[in-house]
């Protein structure tokens, strides 16, 4: 089963990643576009947002599943109980991103969707973190 789990965790890291470079290159091409052509773009790609969302939790449940045996003597580890705390910020700023993806469908759009470049820089940087700190553990 650990093989199952194993793979399940690549591909919710796979679709996590990538919704953060995915949305890290279209800022920058939604960026050299006239603000309201960039805006009803933005509106019709909150579907990364649900992929990311979906690659998370893949990632968070099969991570657990993965940890249960080997718990005893990861919680000792340093870097990977800071990998876990990164875990749980990332985890928050997606779902503060969409949050904001939500608060743009019902309300005024440019407002709620200023405030998510800066959290997907933060959730890119994140990201790439956790994943140096998953190879730092389990070298």
């Amino acid at each position: 089963m650990k093989d199952v789990y194993l793979i399940l965790h690549f591909i919710g890291l796979a679709m996590g990643l990538g919704t953060s470079f995915a949305n890290l290159f279209l800022g920058r091409s939604l960026s050299k576009l006239p603000r309201e052509e960039a805006m009803k773009i933005s509106m019709h790609t909150s579907v990364l947002v649900k992929m990311g969302l979906t690659g998370l939790g893949l990632l968070i449940v099969s991570g657990v599943l993965l940890l249960i045996p080997e718990w005893e003597t990861l919680s000792h580890c340093a870097f990977f109980l800071t990998k876990l705390a990164l875990v749980a910020v990332l985890t928050f700023l997606i779902l503060r991103i969409n949050g904001h993806i939500q608060d743009a469908k019902i309300g005024d759009p440019e407002i709620h969707m200023a405030k998510i470049p800066l959290l997907g820089k933060l959730s890119f940087i994140i990201s790439i973190i956790i994943v140096v700190l998953a190879v730092l553990v389990f070298h």
